[in-house]
């Protein structure tokens, strides 16, 4: 009998995709002629949330699918050099015994399913889904807990993004500090919990929100 399904974020969250995504962001940045970040802004960004990052950069909507697609496609080069946040794997295999666990992400399956198969973590997770839109995850997530209807779902994630998503689906948010966004960000958008490190994924009570 499983407690509760825990649905994870990929990048940032899992997968130590940080430094990549700040080379792969500049290379687009060349290519579409918007703001590429410069390595003394990073600390600075982290307390920006996704549409404030838009704006900083001059990214515009609609150019926006075409910047993720691309994205997708030179991660995938870049995953054989990317390894799981410290200390998550044997987490994860911990809350996999007593819970059902899913990945939702922007990155693309092909490329989570790559990973998980080098790292050897593809039987911990009952599904994989992929959103096409950045702020579409709530969508996904409320099709999954319709799946699991019997069950507390907790979204765990690194972005404000991620705390709205859930919020969005009435499932209990938690967002982690070791991705992209600061835990003084994450604070202000009020999680349900906020984790500083891995093991923090253990002491949290799976329930609904009310």
């Amino acid at each position: 009998m499983k407690n509760a399904v825990l649905l994870f974020d990929f990048d940032g969250t899992i997968a130590d995709t940080f430094e990549h995504a700040i080379g792969i962001f500049n290379q687009l940045a060349a290519k579409h002629h918007f703001k590429a970040i410069d390595p003394a802004q990073i600390a600075s960004l982290r307390n920006l949330d996704s549409r404030a990052l838009m704006q900083q950069f001059g990214i515009p909507k609609l150019l926006l699918p075409i910047v993720i697609l691309e994205a997708r496609k030179l991660l995938t080069e870049q995953l054989a050099n990317t390894e799981p946040i410290r200390g998550l794997v044997d987490v994860i295999k911990q809350l996999s015994t007593h819970n059902t666990l899913a990945i939702i992400t922007s990155n693309s399956k092909e490329n989570v399913e790559l990973f998980l198969d080098q790292h050897e973590l593809s039987e911990l997770f009952a599904s994989i889904h992929s959103s096409k839109h950045i702020f579409g995850k709530s969508s996904v997530i409320k099709k999954i807990t319709k799946q699991y209807s019997d069950l507390p779902a907790v979204y765990i994630g690194d972005e404000t993004r991620d705390i709205e998503a859930a919020k969005q689906a009435n499932v209990t948010a938690v967002a982690v500090s070791w991705g992209f966004n600061s835990a003084t960000i994450l604070k202000q958008y009020q999680p349900d919990y906020l984790a500083q490190q891995p093991d923090d994924l253990l002491t949290i009570p799976m329930s609904k929100r009310s």
